[in-house]
């Protein structure tokens, strides 16, 4: 789990650097998918616990290819954001779905959040505005709304993985949505108006690297992991991925990450471990953990 947090990490300074080495961020988000894509389905068509697709349930598809449109939407989001604000802020911005995920639930269930969960949203709120430093800012406030767009994304996907429950094994599962997101990205990007960017090997060395540390290398790794952690270990193991955004963030784009950046950061992370543990703790009713929305776990697993 370790692995898949660091791996998630290493994604925001590597399209930083990328789009510092002039590439668009539509094409880097449409690189990042054909390398990935071809190992995820051949994985699927390892899986000893694969299920035809023409017999899967229609309904199961549709959320996939939901869940597919959703995770496209948020990168593409995500990447935009980036091209305007620092690494750090950046990765912030998106572990806002910390919080908004709880509050997405408790709109569409009328299932407000509980005592300990507010006041973990508190914990991350107030870290979020030492960490972000808004008095420091010098990118445009648009940018920031991306960056919470793609935080916003992102929760409403985890909430809707949550709901699947099927025949189809996940490896099935993150092949179909993660090609759905494919076509997305190309009808975003259309690369087809720019031929000679198709055969770029700048282009597509950079996308493949990112593809294979923000789709296959995590996929990989939480599926081997998770069913055999704790909830509560297992999310606070995931949220990893925030300090190691941000210490790459600083040593390889020379970001300043002061004491105030990192005491937000470490009062997330605190929200974080928190929300995690007392369900387990006091409740004794742990939360199940839910994965990158593009992999959900599934009960035939």
């Amino acid at each position: 789990m370790l692995l898949a947090g660091t791996s998630y990490g290493l994604v925001t300074p590597l399209v930083k650097m990328a789009i510092a080495h002039g590439i668009p961020v539509t094409k880097l988000t449409v690189s990042q998918y054909p390398v990935s894509i071809i190992l995820l389905w051949f994985g699927a068509l390892g899986t000893k616990k694969r299920v035809p697709i023409a017999k899967a349930r229609k309904k199961e598809i549709a959320y996939m290819a939901l869940l597919g449109v959703i995770g496209a939407a948020a990168s593409l989001s995500y990447y935009h954001s980036l091209a305007f604000v620092p690494g750090a802020v950046g990765i912030v911005l998106l572990f806002q779905f910390a919080w908004i995920l709880p509050v997405i639930n408790g709109l569409i269930r009328r299932q407000w959040p509980k005592k300990h969960e507010q006041l973990a949203i508190a914990i991350i709120v107030i870290g979020t505005v030492f960490a972000a430093g808004p008095a420091k800012w010098h990118f445009p406030l648009w940018a920031v709304g991306l960056g919470l767009m793609a935080a916003t994304l992102y929760a409403l996907s985890l909430l809707l993985s949550g709901q699947i429950v099927g025949q189809l094994s996940a490896w099935q599962r993150a092949s179909i949505s993660t090609s759905v997101s494919f076509v997305v990205v190309l009808l975003a990007g259309q690369p087809w108006q720019t031929p000679q960017e198709l055969f770029s090997l700048k282009i597509w060395t950079w996308g493949t690297v990112i593809g294979l540390f923000s789709l296959t290398i995590p996929l990989i790794a939480i599926y081997v992991s998770a069913p055999k952690l704790p909830p509560a270990l297992t999310g606070i193991l995931a949220a990893w991925e925030l300090p190691v955004a941000v210490i790459l963030s600083s040593l390889w784009l020379r970001e300043s990450v002061d004491l105030s950046r990192w005491l937000g950061i470490l009062l997330i992370l605190g929200g974080i471990a928190f929300s995690s543990v007392v369900p387990a703790l006091v409740e004794n009713s742990p939360r199940r953990y839910q994965p990158h929305p593009i992999y959900p776990q599934t009960k035939s697993e």
